[in-house]
């Protein structure tokens, strides 16, 4: 029996790692939208020495964490979102629309369907170093 939260480090390598999808929430809407489930989770898997409570906001250290979490798995292979790995951005600026606004499908309302659309271009992510260092150096430590 998993529990609330699968234990990643138990993943077996002939599996996914993944935060989030198009069916769920992104990773900072998750985080934001239940402040007890997601104090439950910081203090299993992502609390520091000396940290007590979680940030009630997923800001970049917090997105950044949980993806670590998932990258360093067992897993042969971890998949995130776009907008997962944008909210890991150190200076937090492509995520200033409202968290629940990065949902890609809700799949219980049939009127939001692939509604998420990426608020960025990705020539500007290629230029991004800020961006990009980011998401190497996190990739890399794995």
């Amino acid at each position: 029996r998993e529990g609330e939260f699968g234990d990643l480090s138990q993943y077996p390598y002939q599996v996914v790692a993944s935060p989030s999808c198009h069916d769920v929430l992104p990773v900072r809407a998750w985080w934001e939208e239940d402040y007890e489930r997601s104090q439950r989770l910081w203090s299993r898997d992502l609390a520091r020495d000396g940290e007590d409570a979680p940030p009630a906001k997923c800001g970049p250290a917090v997105a950044q964490a949980i993806l670590r979490a998932h990258l360093a798995s067992g897993a042969c292979l971890m998949i995130a979102p776009l907008q997962d790995w944008l909210a890991c951005c150190p200076s937090g600026k492509y995520s200033t629309a409202e968290a629940l606004e990065e949902r890609i499908n809700d799949p219980t309302k049939s009127k939001h369907y692939w509604r998420w659309r990426q608020q960025c271009l990705l020539e500007d992510l290629c230029e991004d170093e800020e961006f990009q260092s980011t998401v190497r150096g996190m990739a890399s430590r794995m």
